[in-house]
C-alpha cells in the first residue's frame, strides 16, 4: 500500500515536472512589433503598404508556421446597438515552413485582397475601393475609427512537437507609424533609413490623402441624399 502510494504520489510529480518544462521551455516563442508600419509604394495601386514583423526569440527552430489575420469592427444592428464583427483579411505569405532561432519575418496585410470585406454590413466606399483594389489599413481605420487588426500564429518546436497558438496586439490607428523594419528589429526605422526620397513620400501621401477626402466626399454626399429622401 506505502508503494502504490509512492509510485502515485511520484507519478504525478513527474507529470507536473514535464507539463511545466512543456509550457514554459520546450514551446516555441514568439514576439510581434508594437507598431504596424506604413510605407509608400509604386508597384501596386495602393498608395502605400502596411506590415508588422515577428520574431523567433526561442534557442530552437520553429515549423509548421500558419498565420491568420482579422479585422475587428463594431457594427450597428437593426436596433442600432453595436455588435461587434470579425472579418479575414489577407496576408502576403500565410504558412512558413521554418522559422530558425533569432530571425524576423516582415508581413503586409492585404486588405485590397480580402474578399470576406465584400460584404453590404461595411461601408459603399470601403467596399469600392476593395473592388478597386486600391482599400488600405488606414481607409479602413478612417472610416472605423474604434476598428483593430490583429494576427494568429500557430507554431510548433522543431525538436518537442509541442504547439502553440500566439496573437499580435490589437493595432489601432494610433499604432500607425510610417517607417520600415530593418534587420532584425522589430522597431520601425525612419522611411528616410530605407533610401526613401523625401519627394517620392510626399507624393505618394498626396495622392493617398486625396482618396481618402474622395472617399469621405462620397460618404457625405450619400448620406445628404437619404436625408433628402
Amino acid at each position: 500500500m506505502l508503494y502504490t502510494l509512492i509510485g502515485l504520489l511520484g507519478g504525478l510529480c513527474f507529470s507536473f515536472v514535464f507539463w511545466w518544462l512543456l509550457n514554459h521551455h520546450l514551446v516555441p516563442k514568439l514576439e510581434f512589433s508594437e507598431e504596424l508600419g506604413r510605407r509608400p509604394i509604386t508597384y501596386d495601386k495602393q498608395a502605400v503598404r502596411h506590415q508588422f514583423a515577428f520574431k523567433n526569440i526561442g534557442k530552437r527552430s520553429i515549423i509548421n508556421i500558419r498565420l491568420k489575420a482579422r479585422v475587428r469592427i463594431k457594427l450597428n444592428n437593426r436596433r442600432g446597438d453595436k455588435i461587434i464583427n470579425y472579418f479575414d483579411v489577407s496576408l502576403s505569405n500565410n504558412e512558413i515552413f521554418e522559422m530558425k532561432p533569432g530571425v524576423m519575418f516582415r508581413m503586409s496585410l492585404d486588405v485590397h485582397k480580402s474578399s470576406t470585406l465584400d460584404t453590404p454590413l461595411l461601408n459603399e466606399s470601403v467596399v469600392e475601393k476593395l473592388h478597386a483594389k486600391t482599400l488600405t489599413v488606414d481607409d479602413v481605420l478612417d472610416f472605423y475609427h474604434d476598428a483593430s487588426f490583429f494576427v494568429q500564429i500557430i507554431g510548433t518546436d522543431i525538436y518537442s512537437n509541442a504547439t502553440k497558438v500566439f496573437q499580435s496586439p490589437q493595432y489601432k490607428k494610433a499604432d500607425i507609424r510610417s517607417g520600415v523594419f530593418t534587420g532584425q528589429s522589430l522597431d520601425i526605422a525612419p522611411l528616410d533609413s530605407w533610401g526613401i526620397k523625401q519627394s517620392v513620400r510626399n507624393r505618394t501621401l498626396d495622392v493617398f490623402g486625396k482618396g481618402i477626402d474622395d472617399a469621405h466626399n462620397k460618404l457625405n454626399s450619400s448620406d445628404a441624399r437619404t436625408s433628402r429622401g
